[in-house]
């Protein structure tokens, strides 16, 4: 079984930079009137987080001091729920899609 090598940096930490191109809605084109469109923010400000919190595991994996691995079980739980709301977020942006734009028909 391959397994990822805890003390280097992961695939998607490599290239990453606070510069990136905005994901914010009105980046995307999204209109904030769109009742949906503050739960973008929303999980961008949630995966933002759970980037630092992995950081902060696989550092705390790599150094292997008791007291950074027992802060691990906290942050995994951080985590996971971060990961929970992520998903409730994204059913709750689709639910409003469809009730928004479900009605409307493509016109030939």
């Amino acid at each position: 079984m391959a397994s990822l090598m805890p003390c280097q940096d992961l695939p998607w930490q490599k290239g990453y930079s606070e510069n990136e191109p905005s994901t914010a809605p009105e980046a995307l084109g999204i209109s904030k009137e769109w009742p949906g469109a503050a739960n973008f923010d929303k999980v961008q400000m949630i995966l933002d987080q759970n980037r630092l919190l992995i950081k902060e595991i696989n550092q705390n994996h790599c150094a292997r001091r008791t007291e950074g691995l027992s802060r691990n079980v906290l942050l995994i739980r951080e985590l996971h729920s971060n990961v929970a709301k992520v998903v409730e977020l994204y059913r709750e942006i689709s639910e409003s899609f469809v009730v928004v734009f479900g009605n409307h028909q493509v016109q030939r």
